[in-house]
């Protein structure tokens, strides 16, 4: 692995509490994508909720929501991950990448529903 990959694997748990404080709703999603990169869902999903109980802005509620949605769909959590996306769109209704990530999803779930193999 790389220097910066052992980087970002060292880095801690998001900060709680008066650690988190005086940082904005922005570089809480800064933080979750990062951990997302790396797959640490846990630590991303904490820091994309962080954000999400200061963000003001709709862009960035939409942005938080979106990575909430890869998060839950990386661990398998599809009914989730619509959710998350649904919710990213009704912040930011003309976001392009919200929507084809949105509408793959669904795809894939009514194919899978529609397959009798699946249990």
């Amino acid at each position: 692995p790389s220097r910066c990959h052992e980087l970002h694997r060292a880095r801690p748990a998001a900060p709680r509490g008066r650690a988190a404080l005086g940082r904005s709703a922005r570089a809480w999603g800064n933080d979750c994508v990062a951990r997302l990169r790396i797959g640490h869902w846990a630590s991303a999903e904490a820091s994309c909720l962080e954000g999400l109980t200061i963000a003001t802005e709709a862009k960035t509620k939409g942005a938080l929501l979106y990575n909430l949605g890869r998060i839950a769909e990386a661990q398998g959590a599809q009914a989730q991950a619509l959710e998350h996306y649904r919710s990213s769109l009704a912040a930011r209704p003309d976001d392009r990448t919200v929507k084809r990530r949105l509408a793959k999803l669904e795809r894939a779930v009514a194919r899978a529903a529609a397959d009798p193999r699946t249990p």
